[in-house]
């Protein structure tokens, strides 16, 4: 199966562009399986959000190099991310993580719009905590 791609002109991309979100909730876990099912949910949240005409930016899946830098590094680098995003996903259960509390917060400081995902489980109503658009 052959698949074409049209280029767009750099006009129409600059008039249709994307929103981007950031995807925010629970990295760390006790055992590597329960990181690898929170890197899972992460990805899935970040397809979701593909498929309704976002761009995504998932830190969840950047994980085969997080080894590599001290956690500072790491923290300071998705603040840098979000602070250049449209919105910031809050997936279920960010509020038992250090990291996602610290990026809600950053959010919330610098008028980035702020949805709470909910779970399948939940009928995925989105809720819009702050719908300030940064400047």
């Amino acid at each position: 199966m052959e698949i074409e791609f049209h280029l767009k002109s750099i006009q129409e991309i600059v008039n249709n562009a994307f929103q981007v979100v950031f995807i925010s909730g629970p990295y760390r876990a006790d055992t590597p399986r329960q990181i690898q099912r929170n890197i899972n949910k992460a990805a899935e949240v970040a397809l979701k959000y593909w498929k309704m005409g976002y761009a995504v930016i998932c830190p969840h899946t950047y994980c085969i190099i997080y080894g590599e830098c001290v956690d500072s590094v790491w923290l300071e680098g998705d603040l840098e991310m979000l602070r250049r995003c449209d919105g910031i996903v809050m997936m279920e259960g960010w509020e038992n993580s250090k990291g996602s509390e610290m990026e809600h917060a950053f959010a919330n400081e610098f008028g980035i719009k702020v949805i709470y995902e909910k779970s399948e489980t939940t009928n995925n109503n989105l809720r819009y905590a702050n719908t300030t658009k940064k400047g």
